[in-house]
């Protein structure tokens, strides 16, 4: 009877440590950011500067002035920006026939991001 008491009470143990584990988990931390607006350069089939705006806790704004062709690289900027606000992370998978671009867009915002005090690591661990 003593085992079985003990093995029930390691069991519940367990649990209890398992919810409050969960519990306090929520979004993955990143760390804090330096609130303020980071400005990069990057390059996907040309030159484009990516302008990051950060709270202390979260990516609040990505603009980016580009010249990249509008029908291939204009669609993946606006959907990464997008996506990378949404998850607040940059675990994107590249874009087929727009590689560059894709790249640009991530890197751009991993150096933005990395002024901010970020660690872009735990960031890019973030999957989208």
């Amino acid at each position: 009877m003593k085992n079985v008491f003990k093995k029930v009470s390691a069991v519940a143990i367990v649990c209890a440590l398992a919810v409050s584990m969960v519990a306090c988990g929520g979004k993955e931390e990143t760390g804090a950011y330096k609130a303020g607006t980071y400005t990069a350069k990057a390059t996907g089939m040309a030159e484009m500067t990516v302008t990051v705006t950060v709270s202390e806790t979260e990516i609040t704004d990505i603009k980016i002035e580009h010249t990249e062709t509008p029908e291939i690289g204009g669609p993946v900027i606006e959907d990464f920006t997008k996506k990378i606000k949404e998850i607040q992370g940059l675990g994107i998978d590249t874009v087929s026939g727009a590689t560059l671009t894709s790249n640009a867009v991530i890197n751009g915002v991993a150096d933005c991001l990395e002024q901010a005090g970020a660690d872009v690591e735990a960031l890019k661990a973030i999957k989208g």
